[in-house]
């Protein structure tokens, strides 16, 4: 099941790069970098966990807001 999403991941990312070097935009370029970036965060759910954990450990005078911020850019 890993490897199948795993599969889906690259053919997603590998679809939008060909649409953003075929579009040669910069503007669309970044548009599409966004619309990876939030499926990404989105569907990474272990990775963002970790990602809040690490960014809770390095800058615990943050709040929470600004953490997920963060760890969205």
């Amino acid at each position: 099941m890993r490897r199948l999403r795993w599969q889906i991941e690259v053919w997603i990312t590998l679809s939008l790069a060909r649409i953003c070097l075929l579009a040669g935009r910069r503007r669309g370029a970044l548009v599409y970098g966004r619309v990876l970036g939030g499926l990404a965060y989105a569907l990474g759910m272990r990775v963002r966990k970790r990602t809040l954990a690490n960014l809770r450990i390095a800058f615990p005078d943050r709040s929470e807001e600004e953490l997920r911020r963060i760890a969205r850019e």
